[in-house]
């Protein structure tokens, strides 16, 4: 049976706990004055320690709150765009139970799909359909149960990713048009496409990219084969707007400058990436 992943039937609380494949960090908004957060780095997944490390961040930042969205990032979270045919909900459950477990790379994992309504424009695919699969490994699910024994309630989990390319297409001159997004992140960076609400173009690329010089060139080229895709899809259009995320204002001035260079006639937006 296909998960609710991202139930919202409450406000949404106040407190985010953002979990990163090498950290945990508490964040909590407050009217008229300074967030309260911390960070707290963690060695690996188990749930004991992202556990300790939750409660541990929530105590450094000073916040009392006993209730908090849940923001993964990869690799605890995935999300896959699928061109399915027509098929029963049967048949399309199940189909979407396999894709789910091959993405998080065991069984149980937790997930919902959407169907994805055709870009105007679109040549026809006949009878199949787009979905967008998302979900979180079963780790994450254990560490809500686990974090509710400690009183503090997980109302709502989402993809650290999709609320990031989310948050571009708004911070984007024209939200309307397509966006290219480069999200900076640990560990990795994502060099994605958004246009019309949907992620159309989405690779990541393995490793700090403060640390490797070697990075930016592969980048770079990523950031080419990108421009390329939305010129073929869309018959001869051009990318003119950047969006990069995740990177402090000088280094993302610095990486600006370059993609201007790269990707001639393109305004880019350098924004720090807000929690979900």
């Amino acid at each position: 049976r296909m998960s609710r992943l991202f139930p919202l039937r409450r406000p949404t609380p106040r407190a985010v706990v953002m979990l990163g494949p090498f950290s945990v960090e508490w964040f909590e908004s407050r009217a008229g004055a300074e967030p309260l957060r911390a960070r707290i780095d963690v060695e690996d997944s188990h749930p004991d320690l992202l556990v300790q490390a939750v409660l541990e961040a929530r105590r450094l930042s000073g916040s009392t709150l006993c209730e908090c969205v849940l923001s993964v990032a990869q690799p605890l979270s995935f999300h896959r765009v699928l061109t399915l045919p027509p098929l029963a909900r049967r048949d399309l459950e199940q189909v979407l139970r396999r894709r789910a477990e091959t993405a998080a790379g065991e069984a149980g994992s937790v997930y919902c799909a959407q169907e994805l309504a055709p870009l105007a424009g679109d040549e026809p695919r006949g009878k199949e359909k787009e979905w967008l699969l998302a979900g979180t490994r079963g780790l994450v699910r254990l560490l809500c149960r686990r974090l509710g024994e400690r009183n503090l309630l997980v109302r709502r989990v989402v993809s650290s990713e999709l609320c990031a390319f989310e948050q571009a297409r708004r911070a984007a001159p024209d939200p309307a048009q397509p966006v290219l997004v480069l999200l900076v992140a640990e560990g990795s960076t994502a060099v994605g496409l958004v246009h019309a609400g949907r992620i159309l173009y989405q690779e990541s690329i393995q490793g700090d990219l403060a640390a490797r010089a070697a990075l930016g060139t592969a980048l770079l080229h990523e950031i080419r084969t990108c421009a390329s895709f939305w010129k073929k899809k869309s018959r001869g259009g051009g990318v003119t707007q950047v969006v990069v995320l995740g990177l402090p204002k000088e280094r993302g001035e610095l990486r600006g400058l370059s993609l201007a260079t790269s990707l001639p006639g393109c305004s880019v937006q350098c924004v720090r990436a807000e929690p979900a």
